[in-house]
């Protein structure tokens, strides 16, 4: 009797994921939280491949965008786990990541103190702690003046961008100058800090708004604006604080944002335009120029208006 020996079959054996989909979601919350597969414990290494070194938005991308039938590259193998991990949770997990980004981005923010060393310009990087100046951009850095005024106060010698601007000396004193009166400082959501209970800080450039923001004066201190113009471009600087909120510029602009310090004073040869109802400071004085109200609701409460240091209380 003859016996055929049985055909070998040709079906390539299915190997299980290392991971299942729970544990491919925990090991990406874990990449998303730490950045780094060397973190993910060790029941969650299937991700070991996954090149977490490139930027998130990348792994974003292909979370989003990869198609299951995709087939991948023999130098760089997909994580089994990826693979197999379901549309939904690939978008859970895509959210995590474009999430941390978010998160990692608003963290970044930190602030660089003026030391003034080598000469006033605002963007050489010597004249700032650690030796770089604030980056050019709305969001990276604040610029924090504090301490003993230096001798080279601060001035920006083109236009340019900040996140925001912190004076924490509590006698004032500090100066940011421009050197030609058509650069224009553009603020970032940060604001200005000026928490100084008696002197003056002086803001001497014109001034972009880049975001909806916040100044707040320090209760006794005053915060001056003496710079050409001010463009709120389409969003709004709320000014609060029990201080002094005073008006120098040189040229005739628009204010939306809420004023509630305690004093508004304007002494300045220009028009300035008021245009917030919920305007609540308590005193304005009027040394020269003049102010406008686009209706009697922005005048704010119980305020005092006059000229030449004389004022005349409107009711």
């Amino acid at each position: 009797m003859a016996f055929e020996a049985p055909l070998k079959s040709n079906k390539i054996k299915e190997t299980k994921s290392p991971c299942n989909s729970r544990e491919a979601l925990v090991s990406c919350i874990f990449v998303s939280l730490f950045g780094c597969v060397g973190k993910i414990p060790k029941n969650y290494l299937c991700l070991s491949d996954l090149h977490v070194a490139k930027p998130i938005a990348g792994v974003f991308f292909w979370l989003i965008f990869r198609s299951p039938k995709q087939t991948p590259n023999p130098t760089r193998p997909l994580p089994p786990c990826m693979s197999s991990l379901p549309l939904h949770f690939k978008a859970i997990c895509s959210s995590l990541v474009l999430s941390f980004a978010v998160l990692q981005s608003a963290s970044a923010q930190t602030a660089i103190q003026w030391t003034g060393t080598t000469n006033t310009t605002f963007s050489v990087g010597s004249n700032w702690s650690g030796g770089t100046a604030p980056a050019d951009d709305l969001t990276t850095n604040t610029a924090l003046f504090n301490g003993t005024v230096t001798a080279n106060q601060p001035s920006i010698t083109a236009s340019r961008s900040i996140a925001g601007l912190d004076f924490q000396r509590a006698s004032g004193g500090w100066t940011l100058g421009s050197g030609f009166s058509g650069y224009i400082l553009t603020i970032g959501a940060s604001g200005i800090t000026s928490n100084n209970t008696s002197g003056v800080n002086i803001i001497s450039p014109s001034v972009r708004l880049g975001a909806n923001q916040t100044w707040t004066v320090g209760t006794g201190g005053q915060l001056r604006f003496s710079g050409a113009t001010f463009n709120d471009n389409g969003y709004s600087a709320n000014v609060t604080g029990a201080g002094t909120f005073d008006i120098r510029s040189t040229g005739g602009s628009t204010f939306s944002g809420q004023i509630s310090t305690n004093t508004l004073s304007f002494n300045s040869n220009s028009n300035f335009t008021l245009t917030n109802a919920a305007n609540s400071f308590t005193s304005l004085a009027i040394y020269s120029g003049r102010v406008k109200f686009s209706s009697i609701g922005n005048f704010g409460q119980a305020s005092s208006a006059g000229t030449g240091g004389t004022s005349s209380t409107i009711s």
